[in-house]
């Protein structure tokens, strides 16, 4: 599962918008909303910020988290 896959489906799960996930890793919404959409690359930084806030790990990224 890619990383977009990944949060969306969290959000999806944890009934979050992407204005809130916005909100709590101080990413600006517009570029939270280009990043989930495919529009705008994911960086390293904001994608470390996102997993952290949202409780994600490389593990759950690979599969090996069960």
């Amino acid at each position: 599962m890619n990383d977009i896959t990944l949060i969306n489906k969290r959000l999806q799960e944890d009934n979050l918008s992407r204005y809130q996930l916005a909100k709590m890793t101080g990413i600006a919404a517009p570029d939270i909303y280009n990043c989930l959409n495919g529009n705008r690359p994911l960086y390293p930084g904001w994608r470390k910020k996102i997993f952290d806030v949202l409780g994600l790990t490389e593990e759950v990224e690979h599969g090996t988290d069960k």
